[in-house]
């Protein structure tokens, strides 16, 4: 379960959606492959690598917002 991804956006990024508590860590360990927007607590999370997305889903579970 944790490593299904649902389709990308139309423009191609899959997106997620986390705790802002995770922010930081997310660009210490994917940098430049990710692009972040903070949204009051959460940040939107946005990556055109399916194999980054299923790794972010499978780390940071607990931290995802539905």
């Amino acid at each position: 379960m944790a490593n299904r991804v649902g389709p990308p956006s139309p423009n191609g990024n899959f997106v997620l959606i986390l705790d802002k508590s995770v922010r930081d860590r997310l660009l210490r360990l994917y940098g430049g492959r990710i692009t972040i927007e903070d949204y009051g607590e959460t940040v939107i999370v946005k990556t055109k690598s399916r194999r980054i997305a299923i790794e972010i889903i499978r780390r940071f579970q607990k931290y995802l917002k539905p």
